[in-house]
């Protein structure tokens, strides 16, 4: 048997049973379309000579500031009469998402506790880029000189974070 299961053997996919399929030098890849293209839907029946339209959804959700591109390839089963050659064709598709700024901060306020005259603590907080776009932070400063960040201008990723000790 070849196929794919999810951790707990729940739910899976079968590629072949109990037959000849395996050979040297095969590959098999299974991988799951783009979460931002979405076709209304996934087979149908077209009688001869008519035409119909599929309604494709493109969802940028939370995806990154980019250009995305994937194929849609729609598959033909002809009958048995058929001389056509031809049994899929592709059309290329492709999103342009345009990313925001988005900033959070683990903590609102840092506690030193008492630190004795002449000592030094450190404690750290993190800054997490949760937009789609890239986060630019150019300096990092306090209203008070006792304090200062160890820090150095940074440009954060979506999705990512930096840890910045005080």
């Amino acid at each position: 048997s070849i196929g794919i299961e999810n951790a707990d053997g729940s739910d899976g996919l079968q590629v072949a049973f109990n037959t000849d399929y395996l050979h040297d030098n095969l590959a098999i890849q299974f991988s799951q379309g783009p979460t931002w293209l979405t076709p209304e839907q996934s087979s149908g029946i077209l009688s001869a000579n008519t035409n119909d339209s599929i309604k494709v959804y493109f969802s940028p959700g939370s995806l990154c500031e980019g250009n995305y591109t994937a194929d849609i390839e729609l598959d033909f089963d002809f009958d048995d009469n058929s001389t056509a050659s031809d049994t899929s064709v592709v059309i290329a598709a492709s999103l342009d998402v345009y990313g925001i700024n988005e900033i959070s901060v683990n903590i609102d306020s840092l506690d030193f506790g008492e630190v004795w005259t002449g000592n030094a603590d450190t404690l750290e907080f993190v800054i997490e880029n949760i937009g789609t776009d890239d986060l630019e932070i150019s300096d990092i400063s306090s209203d008070n000189s006792v304090f200062s960040a160890v820090f150095s201008d940074a440009t954060i990723v979506c999705g990512e974070s930096i840890t910045v000790p005080v």
